[in-house]
């Protein structure tokens, strides 16, 4: 349990301090800490991703990306001791039974990252796309070998660049630090919503640790659900706290955390709506912004891109895609059809037969 603490220290400097250069580069103030934190982990992410397309990412990537700490340390050292000053203002002005709850909290998080990965869900492919990763990076027709491995969700390339391998096998734990400060973010909700009454919203969003009961089963197996359900939370409040009156910051953070939900899950593509929704009915006061957005949409897109192109051979995947257009290491037709056709019905305990005559 130390040493996952230890390493949860570890990776929360690397994204406060990506995540705080970042938001001064876009010009963004006053952000919520713990989004400052996911905006470092996005950033994170593309850069660990632009890295797999040419190299593993393994201790090679680590060094490099201590170098880059280094930089955005020297050249935004005021900034991030800001950061880290409100954050510890925002902490110390919580009550004492909010704190002693997310102590409690912590330690259970804690014990359950300690325990062996339970989650029965795919054949764990979730550690051998990891394991794919700080070996090889991005391999060309990786789905040849299982349809599972196509996937390569962006939470897996964040965490192979956060587990290392090549220190100890056992740490893929971020899910663990993610639902920590999806409750951290909650109760101070929760607590400002006790002290002054003013946004019932608040109160949803603190009703959150609720669901640890069921979440706790994402935490020792490295699922990309966990931040799916948690960035969702986010965009949920982003989008109904600006929706009346938007700011640069409410916009671009939804954004970037709608970009990162579908790198992570593209089939969260939906939620592109929240953000397409505040920059359509706020246009006059936000057209200004459109390059950033467009930015952050692009660099996002390139790494879907590229990345369904090298695993897949097919650009649009998990969509099937024209054939003309595919790489030549994608799945032949008659597999990918017949994964279609049979996964669709499993997922029902039904025959295929029987799913195409449902209603």
């Amino acid at each position: 349990m130390l040493l996952i603490l230890l390493s949860w220290v570890l990776i929360l400097t690397f994204a406060i301090v990506v995540g705080v250069s970042v938001n001064r580069l876009l010009k963004l103030q006053e952000v919520n800490p713990v989004l400052v934190i996911f905006h470092g982990f996005f950033t994170l992410t593309l850069l660990a991703g632009c890295w797999a397309i040419f190299a593993a990412i393994d201790w090679k990537f680590f060094i490099f990306l201590l170098i880059v700490l280094v930089c955005f340390i020297f050249t935004n050292h005021s900034l991030t001791i800001n950061y880290l000053t409100l954050f510890k203002q925002e902490f110390q002005k919580t009550s004492n039974f909010v704190k002693i709850i997310l102590a409690v909290i912590l330690v259970l998080i804690l014990a359950q990252s300690a325990s062996a990965p339970s989650l029965l869900d795919n054949e764990s492919y979730y550690i051998q796309t990891i394991a794919w990763l700080n070996e090889f990076g991005l391999v060309n027709g990786l789905i040849n070998l299982h349809l599972f491995l196509g996937q390569n969700s962006g939470w897996h390339i964040l965490q192979s660049a956060f587990n290392f391998n090549f220190i100890y096998d056992r740490f893929n734990d971020l899910n663990g630090l993610c639902l920590l400060l999806a409750n951290y973010y909650a109760l101070i909700k929760l607590n400002h919503y006790f002290k002054f009454k003013n946004n019932p919203l608040d109160l949803a969003i603190g009703l959150f640790p609720i669901f640890n009961v069921f979440l706790f089963q994402f935490v020792s197996s490295p699922s990309p659900d966990l931040a799916v359900y948690i960035i969702s939370l986010f965009l949920f409040y982003g989008f109904l706290m600006n929706y009346h009156a938007c700011s640069k910051n409410g916009l671009i953070s939804l954004v970037m955390l709608t970009s990162f939900l579908i790198l992570i899950k593209v089939t969260t593509i939906v939620f592109v709506l929240f953000p397409m929704v505040i920059y359509i009915k706020h246009y006059n006061h936000v057209k200004q912004y459109s390059f950033l957005v467009w930015l952050v949409a692009l660099a996002t897109l390139s790494l879907i891109v590229m990345k369904n192109i090298l695993i897949t051979g097919n650009a649009i995947y998990p969509m099937v895609g024209i054939e003309s257009l595919k790489a030549s290491w994608s799945l032949p037709v008659h597999i990918e059809t017949y994964f279609y056709k049979y996964a669709k019905a499993y997922g029902y305990a039904v025959t295929p037969e029987v799913y195409s005559n449902s209603t």
